[in-house]
């Protein structure tokens, strides 16, 4: 099985100074989907259409606790349905300290691969 992942992982190119373009590793492939699957609408991409999350309709409504809740509620769907690679811990949802506006969506989680505990943050 780990084979099947590397494999996949193989997709997202990152770039490499000395060596021009290289294909990322499992870890960072993951951290790559588990991103694009809450930054992206649910419905948003054709041939996913079950990849995203229903973040962006909050981002007009009022920084308050039920907020709060919405938005772990949405993280998780999201992770649990488009990265069945990992298993998710917990998600954190906490105000920017540098911006006011913007609140930070932190995801802990553990690959399934290689038991590898990581967390990664995005800002809405």
């Amino acid at each position: 099985m780990a084979a099947s992942n590397e494999r996949v992982a193989q997709f997202v190119p990152r770039r490499d100074s000395a060596l021009g373009l290289q294909a990322a590793g499992l870890e960072e492939h993951v951290r790559y989907c588990l991103r694009a699957a809450i930054l992206t609408r649910l419905g948003e991409r054709r041939l996913r259409s079950d990849l995203g999350s229903i973040a962006s309709t909050f981002l007009w409504r009022p920084l308050e606790p039920a907020l709060r809740l919405d938005l772990e509620a949405a993280a998780r769907q999201a992770v649990e349905r488009g990265e069945p690679r990992v298993s998710l811990e917990a998600v954190d949802i906490d105000g920017d300290p540098n911006d006011a506006s913007r609140l930070r969506v932190q995801l802990h989680y553990r690959l399934l691969a290689n038991n590898k505990r990581d967390r990664l943050e995005v800002a809405l």
